[in-house]
C-alpha cells in the first residue's frame, strides 16, 4: 500500500512533512542545568531525539560524571549513543553496557557495537542467558547530575516512527531517582 502512494500524483492526499520539536527548556545551555530545574518528559516522534544524544555527549565530556550505565537493544550501526559511550570510556569514565545480542534484525550491528565499546574500555555484558533484555535504561552517575530512563528505543530512526517512545529525564537528587547514592 505504501509503495503505491509514491506513484500517485495527488499531494493533497499526503501528510505535510513533520519535524520533531525540541522543548524550550532544552534549547541552549547545559542539559544538566535544564534537568536540574525540573523533570522533562520527551515523547517521540513528536519531540526530537537529539536531546537524548546530546545528554550522553554532555555526560561523556563532563568531568563530574564518573560513570554511565546503559542497556542497549537496537541502536543502529552508526549510533551517536554508542559514539558518546565510546568517548566516555576513552576518557576514563566507567562505562557499563548491557547489550542484547538477540535484537531482531540488529544482531550483527550489536556485535560490532559491543566490540567497539570493549576496545574503548567499556564493560560489556551480553544480556542474560535464556532471557531477552528488552528494557532500555541509562544512568549517568555524578553528584546531582541526571538519570535517564526510557521505555522504547535508543534508535534515532525508530524514534521517528514509533509513538510509544518516552524518555524521562530526572535529576539525581529527586527522592525516587534510581541514581540516589550512585556517585
Amino acid at each position: 500500500m505504501m509503495a503505491v502512494l509514491g506513484d500517485v500524483d495527488r499531494p493533497e492526499l499526503l501528510y505535510r512533512p513533520f519535524a520533531p520539536s525540541v522543548p524550550k527548556a532544552l534549547k541552549g545551555g547545559s542539559l544538566f542545568s535544564a534537568i536540574a530545574k525540573s523533570d522533562i518528559l520527551l515523547h517521540h516522534p513528536f519531540q526530537s531525539f537529539s536531546p537524548i544524544e546530546d545528554l550522553l555527549r554532555e555526560a561523556a565530556r563532563d568531568p563530574d560524571v564518573l560513570a554511565i550505565k546503559q542497556t542497549l537493544y537496537r541502536t543502529g550501526s552508526d549510533s551517536p549513543i554508542v559514539s558518546a559511550l565510546v568517548d566516555a570510556a576513552s576518557q576514563g569514565k566507567e562505562v557499563t553496557v548491557v547489550i542484547e545480542l538477540r535484537a531482531r534484525f540488529d544482531e550483527a550491528d550489536n556485535l560490532q557495537l559491543a566490540s567497539r565499546l570493549q576496545e574503548a574500555g567499556a564493560i560489556v555484558i551480553y544480556g542474560i542467558m535464556a532471557y531477552k533484555t528488552h528494557a532500555r535504561c541509562c544512568i549517568s552517575c555524578a553528584e546531582k547530575k541526571v538519570s535517564c530512563a526510557t521505555t522504547r528505543t535508543w534508535h534515532r530512526q525508530l524514534s521517528l516512527q514509533n509513538c510509544q517512545a518516552l524518555h524521562r529525564l530526572q535529576p539525581a537528587d529527586r527522592q525516587h531517582s534510581p541514581m540516589r547514592g550512585c556517585a
